[in-house]
């Protein structure tokens, strides 16, 4: 059983490394691909052996193993507001691809701003996954890219598509980032999905979703929103500890500063100029 994961992770490794950008020139050269592989692309590679596909009815999105040995996944809310007996579908591409059903063990409630779900797998068995590193730090500008299961349906969406941007904005209440804005291409499906910083592949957030103008129904996939792992972090490290999942209530915030900057309702534009277009979520 070992001599088989190790030749199935091997050819897994090699469907993800040509998923890898080409950043300097049109032509990669075996250098090139050694070096991209080596630093930078190998710490994408990690994080994206993680993301898995999820299958609530007719809806689905993206999520990341956060703990392979308890199977927990951390997803958005809208993603499984569908799910049958609290229970959803998870394709899992690595080290083989296969389904899973998992249970929703917490969503956030609809008055939080953070759109988040837990998961739990009822079967961990293939999971042999390294260690998820999750960035201690956020810095403006930053070279970043998200992973998911965007636009395809699962039978098209044979690996999860990964795009580049930057860190265009970080909000924050206090000192505690609450926000993070991209310049990656959003759609439809990559909710749920990590976003990650491009130099280390260390989990920087959870996409939940791009924005759109309530007007027109136009959506601008490169204006998109991720929760911050700093926001989240404690309260899932806490339930993965003891499996208590009233640890997670504390991601219910009623805050209002939080649920006005999640609603991107600015207080002066809301009041004084109602001519200009309105964004939400």
């Amino acid at each position: 059983m070992t001599e088989i994961l190790t030749s199935l992770q091997q050819v897994s490794n090699q469907k993800l490394n040509h998923l890898l950008p080409i950043k300097n020139g049109s032509k990669k050269d075996d250098c090139a691909q050694t070096a991209s592989t080596s630093s930078s692309g190998m710490g994408i590679i990690k994080a994206m052996k993680r993301v898995v596909l999820v299958q609530a009815g007719s809806v689905w999105g993206s999520g990341i193993i956060m703990d392979a040995e308890k199977g927990i996944i951390l997803t958005c809310r809208h993603v499984v507001k569908s799910a049958i007996n609290s229970q959803v579908q998870v394709r899992i591409d690595f080290p083989l691809r296969h389904w899973k059903v998992a249970d929703v063990v917490f969503c956030t409630k609809m008055s939080s701003p953070l759109d988040l779900a837990v998961l739990q797998l009822q079967n961990t068995q293939y999971l042999n996954l390294t260690d998820l590193e999750i960035a201690s730090n956020y810095e403006k500008g930053q070279d970043v890219c998200v992973v998911g299961h965007a636009l395809f349906p699962r039978e098209l969406s044979m690996q999860p598509s990964i795009t580049y941007g930057v860190l265009s904005n970080l909000v924050t209440v206090g000192d505690n980032p609450i926000l993070l804005q991209s310049t990656c291409a959003v759609h439809s499906g990559a909710s749920g999905g990590p976003l990650l910083c491009a130099e280390t592949g260390k989990l920087l957030g959870i996409v939940a979703s791009n924005s759109k103008d309530t007007r027109s129904g136009a959506s601008f996939p490169h204006v998109n929103f991720s929760i911050p792992m700093a926001a989240i972090q404690t309260a899932l490290d806490d339930f993965i500890k003891s499996n208590n999942v009233q640890c997670l209530q504390m991601l219910n915030t009623s805050h209002k500063d939080i649920q006005r900057i999640w609603t991107l309702q600015d207080d002066i534009l809301s009041e004084e100029n109602h001519n200009s277009p309105q964004s939400r979520l």
